[in-house]
């Protein structure tokens, strides 16, 4: 009797501190996910992503500028091909851009690390649901941002 109250006591302990598959840990956000992406590979951020994502998001609402510039998915690939992180909300968020005075929703975010869209200004690529045709801005003061994401990401 002892030994099957000690193996249910031992099992019930057990199963119970085993995190399921789909459970997501204590802090993290369900509202976002987080991709890194990096000489052809991506990989899910899981750590330091609140902090990422308040520095993505002051990065597009800090922007002072836009480039005419048709967004493909050849385009996209390309900035994918070397360092960048993109950030897709589970749901569509408002943001209020004051540069183009106006509210934008936005289901991503593309942001690239390295590379000519990284420097001298920081490129910041946005859509809802896909990256449309001039949905690009620059911010003439976010290239040291960069550095802090970078930090982030290690």
């Amino acid at each position: 009797m002892m030994y099957f109250i000690g193996m249910v006591s031992f099992s019930f302990f057990f199963l119970s501190s085993c995190t399921a598959y789909d459970e997501i840990p204590a802090g993290r956000s369900t509202e976002y996910e987080i991709f890194h992406y990096r000489k052809g590979d991506v990989e899910k951020v899981l750590k330091n992503e609140e902090m990422i994502i308040k520095e993505a998001e002051c990065l597009f609402l800090g922007s002072d500028d836009t480039y005419r510039l048709i967004v493909g998915n050849e385009l996209l690939a390309d900035i994918k091909k070397f360092e960048a992180i993109e950030v897709v909300y589970k749901r569509a968020k408002v943001f209020q851009s004051d540069f183009l005075r106006k509210e934008i929703e936005i289901s991503r975010l593309l942001i690239p690390l390295e590379g000519k869209f990284a420097s001298p200004y920081t490129t910041v690529f946005y859509g809802n649901p896909d990256y449309g045709e001039f949905n690009v801005l620059a911010n003439k003061k976010g290239v040291p941002v960069l550095g802090l994401i970078k930090k982030l990401l290690k």
